[in-house]
């Protein structure tokens, strides 16, 4: 009788894997991407929110063409991420401003990546199918990754971790077969990576972290001469996006005390550990707590972090452990707050990656461990059964982001007080959906919250005005001009207000009412200033009058200077501006 020559299955697989699975990696990989993509197919039928997709999408003039040069030198809502913002020019060209189109781009990205975590992880453990799989399917499924996926302008975050991924996969090859070829390649596609988003600076970390697992001597020189155009490239691209979010995206460092971003940078850390296992309240924005103020839920996550930094040392000579939770550090890092910035203490998408890290630890803890056959086959069916949970809350998820109002009521829901959900809701229901008085009652909620927010009191004016509530839309203009001086806006506001409103104030000479643009002439010649200089200006008696310019010189002048609110205040005009 001859010999069974079929290749046998690893030890591992044997002690929790029936041997009839087979082994064919391809096949297991395919597995975890169609999985994957059923859990979040009905993404493809999101449309656009107003929560960066008009920055990014829909009202980005260098799609237009597109004009490829200050896609490769100018920020992008303070990001310098030229690739990310290619693809999505080219996806302008193909599909217009078709929402499918650029989800699909992005659906098909994050499953792509499904399968090169199951692959990185297959190969950092040596071949063991059942690690790349668990790895793979929990970074696939996980509803925390909704955000990164079903966010048209997240785009950035499934194209940097393709090249992220890839990099990494290329440079095992690298450590299994050394060629300069090889190494370019590695090295290539880093820069892809930081031309998608800057957060792919973590990847020389992440190589040594790979030289320790696999074994190299972290004292060689060579190991550290290969590394050096790495982290050259590192620095130069972390400075850069430094120095471009310090003017807009981080706030000023005297905003929260020292010792509060501290306890931010803890609880950021052990949040997102708990939020692996429990992702609830799911919210695109989870606000800041009040300056000098440590919320009670913050403790939970505390002591998450202690016990985790714990464990680490606990299991310090456990390589799988250690490595696990140093790829999750290593590429969180930069995310906890410890320079504030953004909206929100904590953001989904910013698990993308870090979550590899945990999934690995836990599946080759579990491959390797030496629990009887019959416990590891029950553990596996409850992380397999955990995992279906989780696929059916994400594909659940993904509609959340089908435009803006079931984005920002689900936010309201979780935290009803958050004045950027509000507002954003506001200018949806007023702007796009046409109900003008739910849009109202989110400004006017806004303001009570916050009365110093500059966007709802502006919407709230031109609602206002196109009410004709003159003196109400005076007020809220007169509120922007005290609170923002700089801004132009507030002065046309408030001077087209003055000029409708029918209820005198004082009696005030034509060059008073100009004198209410002045401020922003001496800033920079504003559609306010220019839309005063256009009015005819006649004398009846003692009393002067001021006549709309013609549509078509307002309508030059919107098209000029791209300010939509003019075109909307000028069609409920009267016929005389009387002062």
């Amino acid at each position: 009788m001859s010999k069974d020559k079929r290749k046998q299955p690893s030890r591992g697989d044997w002690n929790i894997m029936p041997y009839s699975i087979p082994n064919n990696p391809l096949l297991w990989a395919s597995v975890t991407c169609i999985l994957t993509a059923i859990a979040y197919f009905p993404m493809l039928a999101n449309g656009f929110t107003n929560w960066d997709d008009p920055s990014y999408i829909t009202e980005n003039p260098l799609l237009l063409g597109p004009d490829w040069g200050g896609i490769f030198s100018k920020p992008v809502m303070s990001n310098y991420h030229p690739l990310t913002v290619a693809s999505l020019a080219l996806n302008y060209q193909a599909s217009q401003l078709s929402p499918f189109f650029y989800h699909f781009v992005d659906w098909i990205l994050h499953i792509l990546n499904t399968g090169l975590v199951f692959f990185l992880a297959f190969k950092l453990s040596n071949g063991k199918h059942l690690v790349g799989f668990i790895t793979a399917l929990y970074f696939g499924i996980h509803q925390m990754h909704v955000e990164s996926v079903a966010w048209a302008s997240e785009r950035k975050d499934v194209l940097f971790t393709f090249f992220f991924l890839l990099s990494l996969l290329y440079y095992l090859r690298y450590l299994e077969r050394p060629d300069w070829k090889i190494y370019l390649g590695v090295l290539a596609l880093f820069v892809l990576s930081l031309l998608s988003k800057p957060a792919a600076v973590t990847l020389p970390i992440v190589l040594l972290l790979i030289d320790w697992y696999r074994g190299r001597e972290l004292g060689a020189k060579n190991l550290w001469l290969e590394k050096i155009p790495f982290f050259a490239l590192g620095l130069a691209f972390g400075l850069f996006t430094l120095q471009i979010q310090s003017e807009n995206a981080i706030a000023e460092a005297g905003f929260y005390p020292s010792s509060q971003r501290v306890v931010f940078a803890c609880f950021g850390f052990g949040e997102y550990i708990i939020r692996f296992f429990w992702p609830f309240p799911l919210s695109a924005i989870h606000p800041f707590p009040k300056p000098g103020v440590i919320p009670i839920s913050f403790y939970p996550a505390l002591l998450t972090s202690v016990a985790t930094v714990a464990t680490a040392w606990y299991f310090r000579k456990n390589k799988d452990i250690v490595f696990g939770l140093a790829f999750y550090t290593v590429n969180l890092v930069l995310v906890l707050q410890i320079l504030t910035f953004g909206n929100s203490i904590i953001s989904e998408r910013y698990t993308y990656v870090p979550y590899i890290g945990l999934m690995f630890a836990i599946a080759t803890s579990l491959e390797k461990c030496t629990w009887p056959k019959s416990v590891k086959n029950g553990v596996l069916g409850l992380l397999l059964l955990f995992a279906l949970g989780l696929a059916m809350v994400s594909n659940k998820q993904v509609r959340v982001w089908k435009d803006s109002l079931t984005l920002w009521t689900k936010v309201i829901e979780s935290y009803p007080d958050n004045h950027i959900a509000r507002s954003n809701r506001g200018n949806y229901l007023a702007n796009k959906l046409n109900r003008i008085e739910e849009g109202l009652a989110d400004y006017n909620a806004v303001l009570k919250i916050k009365p110093d927010h500059v966007h709802s009191l502006e919407n709230r004016a031109i609602i206002y005005l196109q009410q004709h509530k003159y003196k109400a839309g005076y007020a809220d203009a007169e509120q922007i001009v005290r609170l923002h001086p700089n801004l132009p806006k507030g002065y046309f506001l408030r001077a087209f207000a003055l000029i409708n409103c029918k209820i005198q104030i004082k009696p005030l000479p034509i060059t008073a009412a100009v004198s209410h643009f002045n401020p922003a002439m001496r800033k920079r010649a504003s559609i306010a200033v220019r839309f005063t200089l256009m009015l005819k200006r006649t004398t009846k008696g003692r009393k002067t009058i001021l006549t709309p310019p013609s549509r078509s010189t307002l309508k030059t002048a919107t098209i000029i200077y791209s300010e939509p609110d003019v075109g909307t205040l000028c069609k409920i005009r009267p016929k005389h501006y009387r002062i």
